[in-house]
């Protein structure tokens, strides 16, 4: 392969990497702003259930995430002469952030008491 054709790969696999955060990101948020807009407080069953679905949902963003970044990593060294203008975050940095945000965001499902104003 040529240098530009690794190049258009390196960019592809780095914007497929992306838009696995971006979904996670956005599901994250959803969920605050649904805990945020529920009009009752939600009881403890429906946590957990909102729990085990970020769960499951983290899980099936992980293992696509973690596979994008390990061929992002491998491009990366496969680019010797282009490793000053590229950089790679190393795959324990990105999957030990999904891992803190995971519990992060179920902590504060579990722990979510949303005050409602007094009439």
């Amino acid at each position: 392969m040529k240098l530009s054709e690794w190049v258009n790969v390196y960019h592809s696999q780095a914007s497929t990497t992306m838009t696995f955060w971006n979904v996670y990101i956005i599901v994250a948020l959803g969920i605050i702003g649904y805990l945020d807009q529920s009009e009752n407080t939600l009881n403890m069953t429906r946590k957990i259930y909102l729990a085990i679905a970020w769960g499951l949902f983290s899980i099936a963003n992980f293992i696509p995430l973690y596979n994008s970044q390990t061929a992002l990593i491998k491009i990366h060294n496969h680019l010797d002469n282009l490793k000053d203008i590229f950089s790679v975050v190393p795959i324990e940095g990105v999957m030990g952030c999904h891992v803190i945000f995971d519990f992060i965001i179920i902590i504060v499902i579990l722990r979510w008491n949303r005050v409602l104003p007094s009439s």
